[in-house]
């Protein structure tokens, strides 16, 4: 056996170790895709269930804003109808406020006429009391 000879034999030697730590770092890198692989598939799958709830979620939020939109605009209408009643009451009691002065300046400016008339009045209604009691009387008689 010559020198090379022996050369190519390690040679051929190494070689083989090579091949054979190159075909088992393949075999382990075939498992971890494998499981890689099922791992995905398993995360894609759950992104299906996450997609699916996000979706259900968004369309039960849009139906809630909606339905909170819809309140809020009855409510708006129903503001806006006591804003219109409080400013129609406004308007009365600043109407009832000018008579009542009104009735209180003139009173004032003419108490004592009105006075006589209401006592004028008694004094005529006691008259014509009279004379009613006086006219049955003399017809009973």
């Amino acid at each position: 056996m010559s020198l090379v000879s022996i050369g190519v034999f390690l040679m051929a030697i190494s070689f083989a170790i090579v091949v054979i730590f190159l075909a088992r770092t393949l075999k382990v890198t075939v498992k971890n895709m494998d499981s890689m692989s099922k791992t995905l598939e398993d995360v894609e799958e759950q992104m299906k269930g996450i997609t699916t709830e996000s979706t259900y979620l968004i369309q039960k939020s849009t139906a809630l804003v909606e339905d909170a939109q819809h309140k809020s605009d009855s409510l708006n209408s129903m503001v806006d109808s006591l804003d219109h009643v409080g400013t129609s009451l406004g308007n009365v009691s600043h109407s009832i406020r000018g008579v009542a002065d009104r009735v209180h300046e003139q009173t004032a400016r003419h108490g004592s006429t009105y006075g006589q008339a209401i006592r004028w009045g008694e004094t005529v209604i006691q008259l014509a009391g009279k004379a009613k009691n006086d006219t049955s009387t003399r017809q009973n008689s």
